[in-house]
């Protein structure tokens, strides 16, 4: 065979190929296409639905949440005391050198030259209802007669507390009592300022402060 038939016989070879090839590649993308399901329709949103036009509601009023209920601190019964008396004259020097003020050319700054601090009997088994009792530069409470407020109650120690000034301030501090000393229901560890209003309980009498 010449040269020429030869070329001739591949051209026809490579045509015959390619038809080949293109057929299958026909025939599966056919397929392919038949395979797959058709796509869903496409739905649209429904329209928003207007609401007639009606007025605002009002909120009914809550109810108001229950108080929880407050616990009470249990008081000690108080007990009666038996400390031995203190003789009269020895109780000033619980007052002196407690004064504190700011020095200078003028003296000291006294800030409670125009209060009226003092005790008021509020309740009371041996002390008259409404009896006011001044407050200087500071007094003790106590049974003893010793004591500038004698009060003749069992349950109040011979010295039971006392009462003294800080610069413009009063102060309370407990004697070391049997039955302590409360201010407003709060039993006094060491000292505590008193202030307007203030309710001050020793054994069965209440002192109200004031200025």
């Amino acid at each position: 065979m010449s040269e020429t038939g030869l070329i001739v016989a591949e051209v026809v070879f490579l045509v015959l190929l390619y038809a080949f090839v293109w057929s299958v590649v026909r025939s599966s993308s056919r397929q392919l296409r038949l395979a797959q399901p058709p796509a869903p329709p496409v739905q649209q949103p429904p329209a928003p639905e207007v609401a007639p036009f009606s007025a605002p509601a009002v909120a009914e009023p809550q109810a108001a949440p229950p108080v929880p209920p407050v616990a009470v601190v249990p008081v000690p019964a108080p007990q009666a005391t038996e400390e031995p008396l203190i003789p009269a004259g020895e109780n000033r020097d619980f007052f002196e050198d407690r004064t504190e003020g700011a020095g200078g050319d003028e003296g000291p700054l006294d800030l409670s030259s125009n209060l009226d601090p003092r005790l008021i009997v509020e309740a009371s088994d041996t002390l008259q209802v409404g009896h006011t009792i001044p407050l200087e530069g500071g007094i003790t409470i106590g049974r003893s007669d010793a004591a500038d407020l004698s009060i003749g109650d069992q349950f109040v120690s011979h010295m039971h507390a006392r009462i003294l000034r800080r610069g413009a301030y009063h102060f309370v501090e407990d004697l070391g009592s049997t039955n302590g000393t409360f201010l407003n229901d709060r039993r006094v560890e060491s000292d505590a300022q008193l202030k307007v209003h203030d309710a001050l309980r020793i054994g069965q009498t209440t002192l109200r402060y004031e200025e």
